[in-house]
């Protein structure tokens, strides 16, 4: 519901800065960016499985570093 409230183009817009979706750049080989959806091509069904963690791909390093950015009140640091 909450994934709703705010719209596609707000929680594209939050994961984003998080570092989901982009390379982590920390140094490994191999290193994908994961993957999230365009707003153009989100139905209500995608946003609604995004707001529980459905519909996109990151790697564990991005979401450990999503997780650090939230606990860091906001700053986004390189994961290494």
């Amino acid at each position: 519901m909450i994934a709703q409230r705010i719209g596609r183009q707000r929680l594209l817009s939050f994961l984003e800065k998080c570092g989901l979706g982009e390379l982590p750049r920390a140094g490994l080989h191999r290193e994908q960016p994961g993957w999230l959806p365009t707003p153009a091509a989100m139905c209500a069904r995608d946003l609604g499985n995004i707001g529980f963690g459905q519909g996109l791909m990151v790697s564990d390093l991005q979401l450990a570093a999503a997780v650090g950015a939230i606990m860091n009140d906001g700053l986004l640091y390189q994961p290494h």
